[in-house]
């Protein structure tokens, strides 16, 4: 009887909107949870890719750093190296230097005697022409007598 009279009382008509309805609510539902799943899971694999890509980064950045202070230790003793160098070449650029005033005033003594020898050598050519020109003449002046 309740068979009967839920058989008569309920059409397919009634039940059949409800039932796609329903399901269409279900599916929506369980589609939603299984977005929010991949979500999650893709949510999950970006944090371990960039965790993955942090710690490569990180390793990279302390062999960088590693070799960066390699390299500054390298050429802070070049520097001081080369700083030493510069002081010694500085050093002898001063000896140097000296030697050269010196060799400049010994030159200028030296040109100054030049210079006094060549006044003497022509003061001594002239004499000498003029005691010749009298030797010469006093030859002719005895020859002639």
């Amino acid at each position: 009887m309740f068979k009967e009279w839920l058989l008569n009382s309920l059409n397919l008509g009634d039940i059949l909107p409800f039932l796609v309805g329903s399901g269409g609510m279900l599916w929506a539902i369980i589609e939603r949870k299984n977005r929010k799943a991949l979500l999650k899971k893709s949510q999950a694999e970006a944090l371990i890719t960039m965790q993955d890509s942090y710690d490569k980064f990180c390793e990279d950045m302390n062999v960088r750093y590693t070799n960066s202070l390699a390299l500054i230790s390298e050429l802070e003793e070049k520097c001081a190296m080369l700083k030493a160098k510069h002081e010694l070449l500085r050093k002898e650029a001063i000896t140097l230097e000296r030697s050269l005033n010196d060799v400049k005033i010994k030159l200028a003594e030296e040109t100054h005697k030049y210079e006094i020898l060549k006044k003497d050598y022509e003061n001594l050519k002239i004499s000498h022409n003029i005691l010749k020109e009298d030797y010469e003449n006093l030859i002719k002046s005895t020859n002639e007598y």
